[in-house]
């Protein structure tokens, strides 16, 4: 007569096969418990979102095709950035990033009407291939974070939001907290979209006081 084994043996056993291989420490040669096995890890933490970082990966790019409108473009890029960390307001963050790309877009379109009104045709083609450039930046960048909003369409959102609060009886500092959990919940305007809750919160402070 063959005996089989019980089911808890058969469960241990599959559980034995499907076990992760464990750790050992490399000078007492134990298992390593799981708090020191995070410790021991060498899977790579998250790193925050460098934006010089990426634009000298466009600027290598644009070198190796020996494309002059995306180098004259990632130059200037970097130069704002450069010039925005030694102030307040750095582009520290994927949502800063694509604002000084909507910030350079316009700067550049304003740019084009100066140098055609000035019969500079040569200065004005040179300011719409840098406005290609942005453009395509800019999609890209819309591709990986979302849909960005401006400043006007969270001033805009903010402005609806507080009033439909002061209908009930919300209003002032005493509507920050609800305003903040209406626009960014999963139904709310800003609901999706890449938006700075920091920036967002200081929109609201000061269109509700």
């Amino acid at each position: 007569m063959s005996f089989r084994p019980f089911k808890s043996t058969r469960i241990f056993r599959v559980a034995q096969l499907h076990a992760p291989t464990p750790l050992y420490c490399r000078q007492c040669f134990r298992p390593l418990s799981t708090t020191r096995r995070l410790l021991f890890s060498s899977q790579p933490e998250s790193q925050p979102y460098n934006v010089t970082q990426a634009l000298r990966g466009k600027l290598k790019q644009a070198m190796q095709a020996k494309d002059q409108p995306s180098l004259k473009t990632v130059r200037a890029l970097l130069a704002e950035v450069t010039n925005a960390s030694k102030t307040s307001s750095p582009v520290d963050s994927p949502t800063a990033y694509v604002k000084l790309l909507r910030k350079s877009i316009k700067a550049s379109e304003t740019a084009v009407a100066e140098f055609e009104a000035g019969g500079r045709k040569d200065l004005a083609d040179a300011e719409r291939e840098q406005i290609r450039v942005l453009e395509a930046y800019h999609d890209a960048a819309q591709v990986d974070l979302g849909e960005v909003v401006s400043e006007e369409e969270i001033k805009a959102a903010v402005k609806s939001v507080l009033q439909d609060l002061k209908q009930k009886g919300l209003e002032g500092g005493k509507a920050v907290g609800q305003a903040m959990k209406v626009l960014t919940g999963v139904e709310g305007p800003l609901a999706g979209k890449a938006v700075e809750k920091s920036e967002l919160a200081k929109v609201v402070k000061e269109m509700a006081s």
